[in-house]
């Protein structure tokens, strides 16, 4: 995964798994209440339409992950690409 980091940026990440019909709200809430955020969706392996949800989202990055690693799983990865 990679992730640009902006360290002057606050980072909003949302990990969603089987979120399709959550995830236009979430981002639009996300984008109203922190125009100036870096808007990150990871999907975490979903078997639904999440992906191109997301994707017509546009948040600034939309990585995937192959099969669902779990919540943990997806937030060690974000930390460890922000912070590197």
């Amino acid at each position: 995964m990679t992730v640009s980091a902006d360290r002057g940026r606050t980072l909003v990440f949302i990990p969603a798994c089987n979120e399709e019909s959550a995830l236009p709200g979430v981002v639009a809430e996300a984008h109203d209440a922190l125009p100036d955020a870096a808007l990150l969706v990871i999907d975490d392996g979903s078997t639904d339409a999440t992906v191109a949800v997301a994707r017509d989202a546009r948040p600034l990055q939309r990585p995937r992950q192959d099969s669902n690693l779990g919540l943990e799983d997806c937030y060690l990865q974000v930390f460890l690409a922000w912070l590197s």
